[in-house]
């Protein structure tokens, strides 16, 4: 299973859920791309689960449909996102 955090660079080096890897929303990721950021053996039907900060937040919404667009299927979205994580 892989946790992404689909916050800016920024918020993902102030505070992360541990194990999370980075993948912000607002940039435009293409396959190569994202493979490179997700661990070695990563393939379509690896668990995924993203977050952002907050119900209200839609950066993991957005990711997620990038990564559905690009053949990842089996992703959740863990609606809470890091204020929940942290409370």
């Amino acid at each position: 299973m892989i946790i992404i955090d689909a916050l800016s660079e920024d918020s993902y080096r102030e505070r992360h859920i541990p194990g999370a890897v980075n993948l912000p929303a607002s940039r435009k990721w293409s396959l190569d791309d994202v493979m490179r950021v997700l661990p070695s053996g990563t393939h379509s039907t690896t668990p995924i689960i993203i977050y952002c900060y907050s119900p209200e937040c839609t950066a993991a919404e957005k990711l997620w449909i990038q990564l559905n667009k690009l053949g990842f299927y089996n992703t959740m979205h863990y609606s809470g996102g890091i204020s929940d994580w942290f409370s």
